[in-house]
């Protein structure tokens, strides 16, 4: 690992990334050093089993897209985050919610598919455009790092692909010498200066059975597991419900991520029925949008992340992803307004906001 001066270091991204070369920046939650992986080729290389090191994205569905960049043929570089200094901001955004009216139908419909016992919880999203002509995108990177740093904050790039940026706040999976770290993370409050988060039942609810679907897929490949009380935790403006769960691995590791991923908090319960009617009612494929993206076999460990309040940049446009979880209790304007202001923690990154 070569550890630079961060002005170097950006230098040294922006010079691969003009050259058109795959690499991603990462910061882990709460960490105070940015890394880089600066691969060599423009060779899209597929993620085939857990035992590879580098890298990975994985999409939602489909894994034969899932993706790495792999550690032995890529540069490592890293810096401290505290000599990161601020990016530039855009100013001024063109914002319109053309696809407003067809979220609120198309929450409506998930819970009368509820009502009607096709399953108990189900994930819906949405994808906005914005026209934006000229991104910086080591920029934006820099106001992300420095604005969130309880988060796993990424830049990814590859020719092939394209752009993806995010800082989520959930990790999927993280494991060092068998000791197992997961969270059960749903229910979405903005912060409005409130002295105190209070929850209604539909939320309680929906953190619930998140937890409670993780703890099913565990059991066949984990001992020794132990749960959290359940916290209210901040990133960025917005307020969630989170249970801590901790285990000892037991089985394999790629076979306990085919049970976790997707989680209820990005699909729903049960899964495959949920899964379907994603599928068949969202307008537009989500793509590494709800995937999961982080590390694996760097430093005798895997450190991977739920790919969550995140964009793509491509063809003069920024396209955010956003979405809520929809419930029994769910009422349709109120989750639009999730949705809006999910999109402001990468939005408030790209225009500057506080």
């Amino acid at each position: 690992m070569m550890v630079l001066d961060a002005e170097v270091f950006l230098r040294e991204v922006a010079n691969h990334y003009d050259q058109e070369l795959p690499f991603v920046l990462y910061k882990y939650p709460n960490e105070t050093k940015v890394s880089g992986l600066l691969q060599s080729s423009k060779t899209l290389h597929k993620l085939d089993h857990m035992e590879q090191q580098g890298f990975i994205m994985v999409p939602f569905v489909r894994k034969d897209k899932a993706v790495i960049i792999p550690k032995d043929i890529s540069k490592e570089i890293q810096c401290e985050l505290s000599a990161v200094s601020n990016g530039y901001s855009v100013e001024e955004l063109i914002l319109e919610y053309p696809e407003k009216q067809r979220h609120l139908h198309l929450v409506n419909k998930g819970v009368q598919a509820i009502e009607n016992g096709e399953f108990q919880k189900v994930v819906l999203s949405r994808e906005q455009h914005i026209p934006l002509p000229d991104l910086d995108c080591i920029a934006l990177y820099k106001n992300l790092v420095l604005r969130y740093p309880d988060a796993f904050c990424y830049l990814w790039y590859h020719p092939k692909v394209g752009l993806w940026m995010g800082a989520s706040p959930e990790t999927l999976i993280e494991v060092k010498d068998q000791k197992l770290h997961t969270m059960a993370l749903a229910a979405t409050v903005a912060d409005q200066g409130q002295a105190k988060v209070v929850w209604g039942e539909k939320e309680k609810q929906e953190q619930a059975m998140v937890t409670v679907a993780i703890l099913e897929a565990l059991k066949d490949y984990c001992s020794a597991v132990e749960v959290s009380e359940v916290q209210t935790v901040k990133a960025a403006k917005l307020y969630h419900l989170r249970t801590k769960i901790t285990a000892r691995l037991t089985g394999d590791l790629g076979g306990l991520i085919e049970q976790l991923h997707p989680t209820p908090a990005v699909c729903g319960l049960p899964k495959l029925p949920a899964l379907n009617f994603i599928q068949a009612n969202e307008s537009y494929k989500r793509s590494y949008y709800t995937g999961y993206l982080g590390t694996i076999n760097m430093d005798q460990q895997a450190k991977l992340y739920v790919n969550l309040r995140c964009m793509q940049y491509l063809e003069n446009e920024l396209i955010l992803y956003v979405g809520g979880g929809i419930t029994i209790d769910s009422i349709a304007e109120k989750e639009w307004e999730e949705t809006v202001n999910k999109g402001k923690t990468i939005l408030n990154v790209v225009t500057g906001t506080l």
